[in-house]
């Protein structure tokens, strides 16, 4: 797998201005459930019919979903509202529950011994539902990437009635028999969870890790590098990163819970997945009756700019049926 550090200096911009539309979007605060989350709305000129509330991955922020995605969405005449989970971003963090003990749990994750994580993924979930609660929203179109994807299953699982149809991008079912990441992949994690370097260094390491993860058909070590930047910048919280993690691993294989999904589904996944490989998403597909596969060539597990368009259509054409 190559990648390199190297960002080209005539695609530098300052790190806000890929993220200009979060960056001057007022974030609003609503107590969801057991959680403070943070959230930004966006909505059609002209009004709208239905809403995508939209759940980011392990770590992610709001601006993670990308400028050129959420607009498109908002073109196409839907609401559209992101927000972080609990434990990254400006939400609540969990602090008092610790911090966990990662080789532990990975060990018991491995030998498929029982997880105790200070929440677990239905917790996430039940955040997801109580803000639309909270904003007086009866159902909507859930749209979640990665661990997003993971919670978006257990919100169209546990909550069909507020569910309106379920997007479930570069996600997993969780089986023990599906592949594992690719090792260089493997090794940044780890070397990520080391002792916190010197913030250059870290901010190298992510980058690296982006690079890792994404399509290396792709130039976009300029586009990763400021999205590392203006990520730190906004809001950096290692502890919750780790905590989320340990509710993935708790969650373990959910291919029975997805299997009860009624829903219209959509499962998108890319060709070039470094972290979850294809058979990841060609899983969760096969698990629910009333769904699509959707398969988009180079396109990794980041949301580079070069997919978004790729990306856009397929999630558009879905909703329209839908």
């Amino acid at each position: 797998m190559n990648y390199s550090n190297r960002v080209d200096d005539s695609d530098r911009q300052r790190p806000e201005q890929r993220f200009t539309l979060f960056a001057r979007t007022p974030t609003r605060f609503v107590q969801a459930g057991e959680t403070r989350l943070a959230y930004q709305a966006f909505e059609p000129r002209g009004g709208f019919d239905e809403t995508l509330l939209l759940i980011v991955g392990h770590g992610g922020q709001l601006h993670y979903w990308g400028e050129q995605f959420v607009k498109g969405l908002v073109q196409a005449g839907y609401r559209v509202v992101v927000f972080d989970n609990r434990d990254a971003g400006l939400s609540e963090k969990f602090d008092h529950l610790g911090k966990p003990d990662l080789a532990r749990m990975w060990y018991h994750h491995t030998c498929r011994q029982p997880i105790k994580p200070p929440y677990t993924l239905e917790n996430m979930a039940r955040d997801a539902v109580a803000l639309l609660g909270e904003l007086n929203i009866t159902d909507a179109h859930i749209i979640g990437a990665s661990m997003g994807g993971m919670i978006g299953q257990l919100v169209a699982a546990r909550f069909p009635e507020r569910t309106l149809s379920l997007t479930s991008i570069m996600s997993s079912s969780g089986a023990r028999k599906l592949p594992d990441p690719d090792r260089d992949v493997l090794a940044l994690m780890q070397s990520l969870k080391a002792p916190r370097q010197h913030d250059q260094r870290q901010h190298e390491l992510r980058v690296r890790f982006w690079q890792a993860i994404g399509s290396d058909r792709h130039g976009s070590d300029a586009y990763f590098d400021d999205l590392v930047a203006y990520t730190r910048a906004r809001a950096d919280h290692p502890p919750g990163v780790d905590r989320q993690l340990a509710a993935i691993w708790a969650s373990g294989d959910r291919t029975r819970l997805i299997r009860s999904i009624r829903v219209p589904t959509h499962v998108i996944h890319g060709r070039d997945d470094a972290l979850f490989p294809l058979a990841h998403g060609a899983h969760v597909a096969d698990q629910i009756g009333n769904s699509e596969l959707s398969i988009i060539d180079h396109m990794g597990h980041a949301f580079q700019p070069e997919i978004i368009a790729p990306l856009l259509s397929a999630v558009l054409r879905f909703l329209e049926r839908h």
